[in-house]
């Protein structure tokens, strides 16, 4: 029996979905977003890995091999790959192609705000791909970033400043050739856009502006439940990693697997938990992550500082690939016993 499926939001989780059970199923497919033209501003960048998952190539703008960390001006991991880790990308016409193409594979798509509750009546299943302004109790920060001009920085170079007294970093990509992505988020600041000016003066760029948007991200672990007719994708489901902000990867998969899923008639219950387990790597990472975070957020401040200055290379190369593991947490213990005591206060 042929569904007929609504899909609100069509960022990358909503339009993953709506262009893979399009393709995969003879199950009716509505869109409905409210903005023609995909815009959330964020860093725009991918793990090298995504590229082998879609069906619609996102445009990449810049192969990112070099990585400068930094906590607090201060470098504490710098290397050279001798290949692209990450790439940045034109996430704005990525999203548009992938509309395109599931509207061409037979979606529709209607530009006008819907909430969930009120499509129960008319469509089988509600796909609630609304990012961030999804209804949910996950926790958000705000962020803000620059897009400028300038001549005078590498376009394979990316550079994170982390402040663990505000919660937080500031970014400084690529994006494209003589651009920058600068841009910055902490819990404890609830409007950066001040701070992102002043630091845009700091570096000689606040007359080379192009534009500065500002946004809300997820900081909080997965909510996988689901409501009746309505299940949460991507980051209104809470997947985004934490500590890195990114949420693109976890995003598309999600839709991407759900899609699939749901696509072999089984019911859209049984379908949303198969992909519980066929991405648990990834949710359990940003739980893992998660943790981290709620543990430094119950340290003092110059603490913080002193124990992100003290974790070791490998911790910081792979939390460049979204993959810290728990021996990098004992490794980190083993150099800042002092964590110990906040760690089992958040566990326990």
């Amino acid at each position: 029996m042929k569904k007929d499926i609504a899909v609100i939001g069509a960022g990358p989780a909503g339009a993953a979905f709506a262009l893979y059970h399009v393709m995969e199923s003879e199950n009716k497919v509505s869109i409905y977003e409210r903005d023609p033209h995909y815009r959330k501003p964020c860093g725009e960048v991918i793990i090298a890995s995504l590229l082998n998952e879609t069906e619609v190539p996102p445009p990449i703008l810049n192969e990112i091999k070099n990585f400068d960390v930094r906590v607090k001006g201060e470098t504490v991991f710098q290397k050279e790959f001798s290949k692209p880790i990450w790439y940045v990308i034109n996430k704005a016409e990525w999203i548009i192609n992938m509309r395109k193409k599931a509207e061409e594979e037979g979606a529709r798509i209607i530009y006008s705000n819907a909430f969930p509750k009120e499509l129960t009546r008319k469509h089988d299943v509600i796909i609630d791909a609304r990012g961030p302004f999804s209804t949910n109790s996950l926790a958000k920060i705000t962020i803000t970033r620059a897009i400028v001009e300038s001549n005078d920085h590498s376009d394979e170079s990316v550079i994170l400043d982390f402040d663990p007294e505000k919660m937080g970093m500031l970014w400084i990509f690529p994006a494209g050739k003589n651009k920058l992505n600068i841009g910055l988020g902490y819990a404890r600041i609830r409007n950066p856009v001040g701070l992102l000016k002043k630091t845009l003066g700091e570096l000689n760029l606040s007359k080379k502006i192009f534009k500065i948007d500002t946004t809300i991200i997820t900081v909080s672990k997965p909510d996988l439940t689901y409501n009746k007719k309505i299940f949460r994708i991507g980051e209104a489901a809470g997947l985004v990693h934490p500590l890195s902000g990114e949420g693109i990867r976890p995003s598309f998969l999600h839709g991407k697997c759900f899609a699939l899923e749901l696509a072999k008639e089984k019911s859209a219950e049984e379908s949303y938990r198969v992909c519980q387990k066929k991405l648990s790597n990834i949710i359990s990472q940003i739980k893992l992550q998660y943790l981290l975070y709620k543990v430094m957020n119950n340290i003092p401040d110059k603490k913080r500082t002193t124990i992100m200055r003290r974790l070791d290379e490998k911790f910081y190369e792979n939390f460049m690939h979204d993959n810290i593991t728990w021996t990098d947490l004992i490794r980190a213990l083993m150099r800042n016993p002092s964590i110990l005591p906040y760690l089992l206060k958040v566990i326990l």
